[in-house]
């Protein structure tokens, strides 16, 4: 259960990372 939210937290950090990049780079 520990793993699972860990990896899930992972994958959300890395998505907001790259809608962050993405916005930046519109801009």
């Amino acid at each position: 259960m520990f793993t699972l939210c860990t990896s899930f937290l992972r994958v959300f950090l890395l998505a907001v990372i790259w809608l962050m990049t993405a916005l930046a780079m519109s801009a």
